[in-house]
């Protein structure tokens, strides 16, 4: 359905045949995801993730839908006959697409439209979930489903805190952090926090997620990333 109505001339059928025969002659494959087409849905989006990521393909990228301009999406937007995601919601499903590959163990090398200058300066860009740093928002996003989660374990073994400390891998900081320090203010909203400190632990690997009492030099609960992203992932299906 989505593919017919977005124009893209072929089959889902079509894509599983040229996947075969391209893995049959051990071609590099890669899929391209475009969550936010005509006739798309959330679940459609998750759904088709799933069966590529089974289909074991060696790369995917995850670009949400624009609505470019002088394009047949332009004349349906203008004619409201179609609505581009949210930044939101493209930020949403498009994490949960990231956690189905990486836990099939599918490399995706890019989330979100490359920024161009044309595209940048919003020139061709006339609506839907555009932003520059798309991809960081993404993947801030998933580890920040991380960090509620062992947030919550460490509240559910009786511990009343108002101050925790995140361990994280030195490279993880930032997402930790996320987007204008994004995830730190969902913490301390959702969890009645007063303090968060992050700090850099060489020992974890990328990933992982160690959380305490701000007081402790050492976590209480670590979270390795593999595991969560497992745990996540098969909620989705």
């Amino acid at each position: 359905e989505v593919l017919s109505k977005s124009f893209r001339g072929h089959s889902a059928h079509d894509v599983f045949r040229a996947v075969h025969l391209l893995k049959k002659k051990n071609f590099k494959v890669g899929v391209q995801l475009m969550p936010g087409l005509p006739g798309d849905t959330r679940a459609k989006s998750i759904n088709g993730s799933i069966i590529l990521a089974k289909m074991e393909p060696d790369l995917a990228r995850i670009y949400p839908t624009l609505v470019l301009k002088d394009t047949p999406l332009h004349k349906l937007f203008l004619e409201e006959k179609y609505s581009p995601l949210s930044l939101d919601d493209a930020v949403e499903v498009s994490r949960d697409m990231l956690a189905v590959f990486i836990n099939h163990g599918v490399n995706v090398i890019r989330i979100g439209l490359q920024p161009t200058k044309d595209i940048a300066e919003g020139v061709r860009v006339i609506a839907g979930p555009f932003h520059p740093a798309f991809g960081e928002l993404v993947k801030a996003t998933l580890f920040r489903e991380q960090m509620v989660w062992a947030v919550t374990h460490l509240f559910q073994r009786g511990t009343l805190l108002k101050k925790i400390s995140l361990f994280v891998s030195q490279r993880d900081c930032s997402l930790a952090a996320g987007h204008k320090r994004d995830n730190l203010h969902y913490l301390k909203e959702s969890f009645s926090l007063d303090e968060i400190k992050i700090i850099a632990r060489k020992e974890l690997s990328r990933g992982d997620l160690g959380v305490a009492s701000l007081e402790k030099e050492d976590p209480d609960l670590v979270v390795p990333g593999k595991q969560f992203i497992s745990f996540y992932a098969d909620q989705l299906m």
